[in-house]
């Protein structure tokens, strides 16, 4: 039973293995995740729009793939350090 303060009103019990997110980590978690769909939609949309790419393309394509995955690593390595 929870306790019940003198006014009659249930104070919230705090959760013990509730985590607190800072706006500093909503920003930072929010940019990488915009910087990531950019990178994926962009490789997308080259892949798709360009029929035979210059070698130029290709890097540029390799390069945007890259990203996107990193961009992925990096938003579960933040939610996994922040879980734990």
């Amino acid at each position: 039973m929870r306790p019940v303060s003198d006014s009659g009103v249930t104070p919230p019990v705090a959760d013990a293995l509730a985590t607190t997110v800072s706006a500093h980590f909503k920003m930072i978690f929010i940019f990488i995740a915009v910087l990531t769909v950019a990178c994926a939609a962009g490789n997308i949309w080259m892949a798709i729009g360009i029929v035979e790419p210059t070698d130029s393309q290709r890097d540029v394509m390799a390069t945007m793939s890259t990203l996107w995955k990193m961009g992925f690593g990096s938003m579960v390595g933040l939610v996994g350090a922040k879980a734990s």
